[in-house]
């Protein structure tokens, strides 16, 4: 039986590699329920809340799209429109 690693969002969250590999584990014997999304995202919002905190305080006043850009660059699409030269972030 594994035990599950959630971030309560009070202290960093720290992971040895031993942890990491873990968790990585468990996340894959998890299977594809409803159920199982669910505790998914719980555990790794835990690593996204720190990743954006420090990314945050390394890059005073940027935006939620700079972060997206530099975190998850395939999940960024920019899309030209005629009339804007905006990024549009797609799903």
């Amino acid at each position: 039986r594994y035990e599950t690693i959630f971030f309560d969002g009070k202290d960093p969250l720290v992971m040895t590699e031993d942890m990491v590999v873990e968790q990585s584990h468990v996340l894959s014997e998890l299977g594809t329920s409803e159920e199982a999304a669910k505790i998914r995202a719980k555990m790794q919002s835990g690593q996204l809340m720190s990743d954006m905190e420090a990314f945050k305080a390394a890059n005073p006043g940027c935006l939620l799209a700079d972060f997206v850009r530099w975190y998850s660059p395939r999940d960024w699409i920019e899309e030209k429109t005629e009339t804007e030269s905006e990024s549009v972030v797609f799903d």
